[in-house]
């Protein structure tokens, strides 16, 4: 439909007015995800790949949006129709990589019992 048509115009918006472009996936980057790949790259930004299969970890993807002095980020990845668990795995990556933990919320254990689900 519409909004399939559009995909193409919708992602180069989407990498230009960003800084840097991260794209979340499980295994190989195909379709719609390596299209957005593709423009980032032509666009001459920052594009970082993390598969999220591989258990990646935090620090160095930090470390790459702070090198790249990124204020600005564009998400990227495929749909969960596509990649079955790939919203509460990215959403689980992210929260890792941008909320900044805190000493008082670690050592407090009254969100660790509250946690059941």
């Amino acid at each position: 439909g519409l909004a399939s048509a559009d995909y193409p115009t919708r992602t180069r918006r989407n990498v230009h007015a960003a800084e840097a472009t991260l794209v979340l996936t499980r295994g190989r980057v195909s379709g719609g995800t390596a299209y957005t790949v593709q423009v980032a790259r032509r666009a001459r930004k920052p594009v970082l790949v993390v598969d999220l299969a591989a258990q990646p970890r935090v620090a160095p993807v930090r470390a790459w949006l702070h090198d790249h002095g990124v204020h600005v980020l564009n998400i990227a990845g495929p749909r969960e129709t596509r990649a079955p668990g790939i919203h509460r795995d990215a959403k689980r990556f992210l929260l890792r990589l941008l909320v900044p933990r805190t000493r008082s919320a670690s050592t407090s254990g009254h969100h660790a019992s509250r946690a059941t689900s």
